[in-house]
């Protein structure tokens, strides 16, 4: 049972290291909304959590090492 959560484990933090690689943080979309009486007006922006390069590229290399792992112990 840990085998399959080790290898889902490793490739989300491996998918989550990669991108946030490129743009230098994980962007996300907040709604904004406002009402007047019977009117009402929204809106979205785009914003993002900062995360540092060192951090992206550690999640990928612990990422790939759970990937790593949860194969070959998949093979014993």
């Amino acid at each position: 049972m840990r085998k399959p959560l080790m290898l889902l484990l490793g490739l989300f933090l491996l998918f989550l290291g990669a991108y946030s690689l490129p743009g230098e943080g994980l962007p996300y979309s907040r709604q904004h909304t406002a009402r007047l009486g019977p009117f009402e007006a929204s809106a979205r922006s785009r914003e993002k959590i900062p995360v540092p390069a060192t951090i992206g590229w550690g999640l990928v290399v612990v990422g790939a090492g759970l990937v790593l792992f949860a194969a070959y112990k998949k093979g014993k």
